[in-house]
């Protein structure tokens, strides 16, 4: 069964975008699901950064809230956290490491 993602993107304290899909694919577990979800969405999140930074404002923090314990930890420690039940998480998931990493979300 495909999971359904949503996002609200807010600035100030109004919401400016907000976005619901089905995910492409099945996930085999909640945390899965989860990560395919913010991996969906940070593409989105990243582009509406840089597009207001390029119209001449800054943006201070980029906050992504996330309420699944397991995909917090996989998120900011990345492959070096997974178990026996996320190995078989796809590589392209952990491109959310990467950006945490460099301070991008």
């Amino acid at each position: 069964m495909k999971s359904q993602t949503g996002a609200i993107f807010t600035l100030g304290r109004g919401a400016i975008i907000s976005d619901s899909n089905k995910q492409k694919t099945n996930a085999r577990s909640s945390t899965e699901a989860e990560l395919n979800g913010v991996d969906d969405k940070i593409s989105k999140i990243l582009w509406s950064k840089r597009f207001i930074e390029h119209q001449g404002f800054k943006v201070k923090l980029t906050v992504i809230y996330q309420d699944n314990t397991s995909t917090i930890k996989l998120a900011e420690n990345g492959k070096t956290s997974s178990g026996k039940r996320t190995r078989h998480f796809d590589i392209k998931l952990f491109y959310i490491t990467d950006l945490i990493d460099k301070d991008e979300v």
